[in-house]
């Protein structure tokens, strides 16, 4: 595939997407793994959270991965390690096996969240990036659902494992697609010793530029948000509406579609050379409206329902306008492996961190104590964008149109 292509765009986004259904492919078979293995809910709650433990631990080395060994390679070989737990999945006949088993997908995450975004900002220039890295922000909306598709068609029957052969199945193809993937060379030979400790601060490059760290830091923020809102959502339209558990969350599965739509928008406003520093503020005021009608108590179901599909629409945008500014807030290209590791680090450690959060908030009841902690949220985003706080405009105009 020619680098920059749209195919080339798409068989990356393939991989994220199909990274994100690790995560929720297992929540339709809660059922069928309490009957077969007897794992109860907290246990299967943990079965989560060990999923997202190498990014929150190795965000770093898994850029410097991608950085030694290249974004295509890092990209097969996540595929390969998705394979083998898909595998384990099938085989596996108790709990600790699982968490093993589920702590090594991880890497599959780990592997693709840091590669794919690397390889796009290598292979794209201009308006074709702008482009690729908004689309590359829905990952998670899509990714989410087709996991979900994957196991519903097997869910509650004899045949629940078989969600883990087609999501083998799916990975394989990707793998055999990723053969066809442009190969930008990011990483050198194996170094002399003379050059080891250098090799080992490049790490951490990412750590050490103020932008990139702030941007991440953005990220983590909007991701605690987004993780924070979609972990009560569901009981609160359950306690608030009188809707099925079951109802309420496959109405916000539903619902993620519009963060897509909210990524577009970007794309059209940016793509133009429009100030992205504008439009995070108009997010960041919308965005704290819409949170503090969100919760409000006495609010008809359709004004919620709407206010949600807002809420997911600024959200989409949002993860959209930072990561279609981390290309030009890196000092060189080859720093992007490093910053897409602190990404997925950042990120990994606000999902972990967000639901016990916004849980306990849930539990002592009050819908003031959510709107401070949105509005809070996107105040420090705002202070944190790279330029906003010293009133530096960054555009895109200035970038090739492809």
């Amino acid at each position: 595939m020619k680098a920059g292509s749209w195919p080339s765009i798409v068989v990356i986004y393939a991989f994220g997407i199909m990274a994100g259904g690790c995560f929720s492919s297992f929540l339709p078979l809660a059922g069928d793994f309490e009957r077969a293995l007897g794992i109860g809910h907290e246990s299967f709650a943990l079965l989560f959270a060990l999923l997202a433990l190498p990014a929150a631990l190795l965000g770093a080395f898994g850029g410097a991965a991608v950085n030694a060994i290249g974004p295509r390679r890092t990209l097969i070989l996540s595929a390969l390690i998705a394979i083998a737990a898909d595998a384990g999945d099938w085989f596996a006949t108790s709990l600790t096996t699982l968490d093993v088993i589920r702590f090594f997908e991880g890497l599959t995450m780990l592997g693709v969240f840091t590669a794919a975004p690397t390889l796009l900002m290598m292979t794209t220039a201009g308006r074709r990036q702008v482009a690729a890295m908004t689309l590359w922000s829905t990952y998670a909306p899509t990714g989410f659902s087709s996991g979900l598709a994957i196991a519903a068609i097997f869910a509650g029957t004899p045949a629940w494992r078989w969600t883990f052969v087609m999501h083998g199945a799916l990975f394989g193809l990707l793998a055999l697609l990723g053969l066809w993937l442009p190969d930008p060379q990011t990483g050198t030979v194996p170094p002399p010793p003379a050059s080891r400790r250098v090799n080992l601060m490049e790490i951490f490059s990412a750590f050490t530029e103020i932008a990139p760290v702030r941007l991440a830091l953005v990220f983590g923020v909007a991701t605690a948000l987004g993780v924070g809102v979609a972990t009560v959502m569901p009981s609160w339209l359950v306690h608030s509406y009188g809707l099925s558990i079951g109802n309420a969350s496959n109405l916000l599965a539903l619902a993620n579609f519009v963060m897509i739509a909210g990524a577009f928008v970007t794309d059209l406003w940016i793509g133009k050379g429009r100030s992205a520093n504008a439009l995070f503020a108009g997010l960041g005021i919308a965005g704290s409206v819409a949170g503090i009608v969100l919760f409000l108590p006495g609010l008809s179901f359709g004004a919620n329902l709407a206010t949600l599909c807002c809420w997911l629409l600024i959200t989409g945008a949002v993860n959209a306008c930072v990561l279609a500014l981390l290309p030009a807030v890196l000092s060189s290209p080859e720093r992007g492996g490093a910053a897409a590791g602190l990404f997925a680090q950042v990120s990994s450690l606000a999902a972990l961190l967000a639901p016990p959060l916004w849980l306990g908030l849930f539990d002592r009841g009050g819908w003031t104590a959510f709107a401070a902690l949105i509005v809070c949220g996107w105040l420090v985003s705002y202070l944190l964008i790279p330029g906003l706080a010293r009133r530096f405009r960054v555009r895109v105009q200035t970038l090739p149109a492809d």
